[in-house]
């Protein structure tokens, strides 16, 4: 990289550092910051240390992680080995996150890191970290704590998906379609991003004019019923904290998303984008449903099939949903024509389900409710929170209303409403 072009790639990083802690968690004057993120992003995590400082932040934290010590963990410990997970670490995020912390997640895939790891111990893993970091993460998806979650590329994630180019060249193109699909590129990013949820939250607003009772999806080997419960919620750009301070928690959002019925899911739905799960790839796949449960789950090879299963086998709930989401198919980032391979960027260029945890904020009182109370109302309680990639450029979602309406929301990826 020249240094014309190692300027500009330095002006675009402090861009993106200022709009993940001005508008992706609003840092106050005398808030705690929790930066969670891979060693390799220790500039652009100096970067947001910085800025978060300049607003006043009273101190950062930095939760380093490093995925080939991972991986070295998971191919030599035994499997009951991988059953604990140290406290002190659990105890110290709930700790900040208790103290009202700004949470900003750093997240970088990569395909080939756990290609070698025992399908068994992935699933292990993957529940068993979803059980100890319960509470903390409840604090996240009960709005208790400003969040952010945004990517960095990697050298393997890069090439996964630019598979003509040398690992340099791979990265240096990722970082460009990062900066695009941010609204990072733009002249005034922050800006930009205010008009965007302001233009998400006019979305949303229509849609829970509607008080839909239903959804149905229909495209290539999608025909699915989705059932929605009364007072359900719509989502979608930025969000309040219960203390009401605003945050995006992903960085890029294109959605608008809620939550379905626990047991009013019926039909079969097809994956349209790959789905990166633990460093693990699983390209399309089938699944159909029968009074919520995914009683039929069926990849292109076994293998990825066994790699599904392991993750949804973690929980007795990960088989039932806990979001729906619609996305346009003319979405900038599904124009870009990338597939990502990230399911931060693939499920903000489709509309997309997700196994698992529901977002209690998206019906009304859930925020108050206890897990008793959530699953009267049918709204799915899980350790897991899984989201795949259904829309298309062929997908049609028909909406039913409460006085009997039919309304046309998309058709054929696009928006109606």
């Amino acid at each position: 990289m020249d240094s014309f072009h190692m300027d500009s790639f330095h002006e675009q990083l402090n861009k993106y550092a200022a709009l993940i802690v001005n508008i992706g968690v609003d840092v106050r004057p005398d808030q705690v910051v929790l930066i969670r993120a891979p060693i390799f992003a220790s500039d652009l995590v100096h970067r947001i240390t910085t800025e978060a400082y300049a607003r006043g932040a009273r101190r950062v934290h930095v939760d380093w992680q490093d995925e080939q010590f991972e991986r070295l963990v998971l191919l030599h410990s035994p499997l009951s080995e991988l059953e604990t997970v140290p406290q002190h670490k659990v105890g110290f995020f709930e700790l900040l996150a208790a103290e009202g912390a700004a949470i900003i997640t750093i997240y970088s895939p990569d395909p080939v890191m756990l290609r070698d790891i025992a399908v068994e111990k992935l699933g292990t893993v993957q529940r068993v970290l979803g059980a100890a970091y319960k509470k903390f993460a409840s604090y996240m998806l009960e709005y208790k704590v400003p969040w952010c979650l945004v990517s960095v590329p990697n050298p393997n994630w890069a090439q996964s998906v630019f598979q003509t180019l040398t690992a340099h060249e791979a990265v240096e193109r990722l970082w460009e379609l990062i900066f695009t699909a941010t609204r990072v590129n733009q002249a005034d990013a922050v800006q930009s991003w205010i008009q965007h949820v302001s233009s998400l939250r006019q979305r949303q607003d229509t849609l829970n004019g509607l008080h839909l009772t239903s959804l149905h999806y229909t495209a290539p080997g999608t025909n699915l019923e989705v059932q929605l419960p009364k007072g359900h919620i719509w989502k979608g750009g930025q969000r309040q904290t219960q203390a009401g301070q605003s945050f995006v928690p992903n960085i890029p959002a294109e959605e608008v998303f809620t939550v379905p019925k626990k047991y009013g899911v019926n039909g079969t739905v097809r994956s349209t984008k790959p789905l990166n799960l633990g460093g693990r790839l699983v390209n399309e796949f089938t699944v159909a449903f029968r009074n919520g449960y995914a009683e039929e789950i069926k990849a292109s090879t076994d293998e990825e099939t066994s790699i599904l299963e392991a993750i949804l086998q973690s929980s007795d709930t990960a088989r039932y949903l806990g979001e729906v989401a619609i996305v346009p198919d003319n979405s900038p980032i599904s124009e870009l024509g990338i597939i990502f391979q990230n399911t931060l960027f693939d499920e903000n260029a489709a509309c997309h389900l997700a196994f698992g945890n529901a977002y209690p904020v998206c019906l009304q009182g859930g925020a108050e409710m206890t897990e008793g109370e959530l699953e009267a109302n049918e709204i799915n309680v899980s350790t897991v929170h899984t989201d795949f990639m259904i829309g298309s450029g062929e997908l049609s979602i028909v909406g039913k209303c409460e006085n009997g309406a039919v309304i046309e929301i998309l058709k054929h990826g696009k928006w109606i409403l």
